[in-house]
């Protein structure tokens, strides 16, 4: 069996049969346990590189979470300006077909004494039904803004008045700028960019010397008990690694 504790390997080999000379072979009842553990003292950076390549990995995980947020919160507030511009127009086209209306009526009572004006009467009657026609496709406008609406916010909508006080005064340009600047998007692409570096520096540091320490130790239980322990320090040194300059340079890219 086979397990990692930490940086380190974990072995642990069964029952193993054995035979001594001049004696038949007997059953085995020995249990070995093995332990070895292996901690690197110099690596050039790479696993520093590696922990910091992970640790950005995970803050621009977080800024695209909030970078999402964001976005629902803009299109509800989008949708929420567009159901009140629908609204809006809804109120002056009823206004208007109101008016088209009446100047229909009163055309409609000077052709009933003058029949030479009733292509005024075609007129007045086609400008209301293009009015209606406005209307109507402003209200369609307007259910659909607030079922999408409603799909961020639930079924209470609140009252559509109100935006023109919000936009009365716009921020400068200056403070919208650096609100850009310091936006969940771009702190994300910046949180993506040093996680690379991190990366390339860690599989640069891969193309170099290793140092590192390694213990083991190991235990025979049965009737032959025996313990032996056993350090050592290595060292290995990349002589020739094919592909090693692509590597980086991809990582770098």
């Amino acid at each position: 069996l086979v397990g990692q504790i930490g940086g380190g390997d974990f072995f642990l080999v069964g029952t193993s049969y054995s035979k001594i000379d001049d004696f038949p072979a007997q059953k085995p009842t020995n249990l070995t346990a093995n332990i070895s553990a292996q901690v690197p003292l110099w690596d050039a950076g790479r696993l520093k590189q590696l922990v910091a390549w992970r640790v950005e990995l995970a803050q621009s995980a977080q800024w695209s979470i909030k970078s999402a947020e964001e976005a629902v919160a803009l299109q509800t507030v989008s949708l929420a300006l567009d159901r009140s511009r629908y609204h809006l127009q809804v109120q002056v086209y009823r206004q208007y077909v109101q008016k088209m209306r009446c100047l229909s009526d009163a055309i409609d009572l000077i052709v009933a004494g003058d029949r030479g004006r009733a292509s005024e009467q075609v007129q007045a009657r086609k400008s209301m039904r293009q009015a209606e026609l406005q209307l109507a496709q402003s209200e369609s406008a307007l259910r659909v803004a607030e079922i999408r609406l409603r799909r961020f916010v639930g079924d209470s909508l609140p009252s559509p008045q109100g935006f023109a006080a919000v936009f009365a005064q716009l921020p400068a340009k200056d403070m919208l700028l650096a609100e850009t600047e310091a936006s969940f998007d771009i702190e994300g692409m910046k949180s993506r960019a040093r996680a690379a570096e991190a990366y390339a520096r860690s599989v640069e540091a891969a193309q170099k010397p290793q140092v590192g320490v390694s213990v083991s130790a190991a235990q025979v239980i049965g009737p032959i008990k025996s313990t032996s322990l056993s350090a050592g320090v290595s060292y290995s040194v990349p002589l020739f690694v094919p592909g090693a300059d692509a590597s980086v340079s991809s990582a770098q890219k």
